[in-house]
C-alpha cells in the first residue's frame, strides 16, 4: 500500500463520481470501520495500518459475491490481496482522507528511521598476523577458515584503545567488526573496498 500513497489523492476526484459499486461499499465501510475504532480509542497508532487491512478484510468478505468473477480473490493470494488493497485506498480517499493521509505520514516516517537506522557490521573472528603501520594502520588476520583478510583503522571507536594502548599482537585471537567503504587508491588510480574496522576485541 506505501507505494499508492502518493497517488491517491492525484485518483480521487476520477473515482468519486463513479457510480457506487461493490469496491465503493468496501472502501466505504473500510472507512467506517476504522472511524469508529479510532473513536472507541481501541487503535493505537502504530496499528493503524493492521487495523485498515482487517476492516477491509471484513467488508470484502461481505461483499465478495458482488464483484465480477475476475475480481473475487483468495486472501491467502498476497499480490492479489495487494493490489486489492491499492485499489481500495484509492476509493478510500473519497470516504476518509484524514485515515489515508495518517498512513501516508506514518510511511514516511518509517521511511526515515530506516533511513536514519545505524548500519549493520559484519563480524569476523581469527587471528592476528601482520600489523603495518604506514600512513594508515592495517591489521590482517587469519579467520577460522584459514582466509587472509585485512582491516583499516580510520575512525575512533568505543574498543580502539585496544590497538592505541599497545595490547594487540601478533597471533592474537580477536573478534574485528567492519563496515565495507569506497576509498580512492592512489597508487591503483581506482577506488577500491577496504574493510574499515568500527570493533575490535581480544577472545
Amino acid at each position: 500500500m506505501k507505494k499508492t500513497i502518493t497517488l491517491l489523492f492525484l485518483g480521487a476526484g476520477l473515482w468519486s463520481n463513479a457510480q457506487t459499486s461493490p469496491m465503493d461499499l468496501v472502501a466505504k465501510e473500510t472507512c467506517e470501520c476504522v472511524t469508529q475504532k479510532k473513536a472507541e480509542g481501541k487503535i493505537a497508532k502504530e496499528e493503524l495500518t493492521l487495523t485498515v487491512g482487517l476492516c477491509l478484510l471484513s467488508s470484502y468478505e461481505k461483499y465478495k459475491d458482488k464483484f465480477p468473477k475476475e475480481e473475487q480473490i483468495s486472501m491467502t493470494d498476497e499480490n492479489a490481496a495487494e493490489k486489492l488493497g491499492e485499489k481500495v485506498a484509492m476509493k478510500m480517499v473519497t470516504y476518509c482522507p484524514e485515515t489515508i493521509l495518517e498512513i501516508g505520514m506514518m510511511s514516511r516516517e518509517e521511511e526515515n528511521a530506516d533511513a536514519e537506522a545505524e548500519p549493520e557490521y559484519e563480524t569476523i573472528e581469527g587471528t592476528i598476523t601482520a600489523i603495518e603501520v604506514k600512513q594508515f594502520v592495517t591489521i590482517k588476520m587469519k579467520d577460522k577458515n584459514g582466509k587472509q583478510v585485512q582491516f583499516l583503522l580510520l575512525d575512533y571507536f568505543e574498543t580502539a584503545s585496544v590497538y592505541t594502548d599497545g595490547k594487540l599482537k601478533v597471533n592474537d585471537k580477536v573478534a574485528i567488526s567492519y563496515g565495507d567503504v569506497e576509498l580512492y587508491d592512489p597508487v591503483q588510480k581506482e577506488f577500491r573496498t577496504y574493510k574499515v574496522i568500527t570493533a575490535l576485541k581480544k577472545n
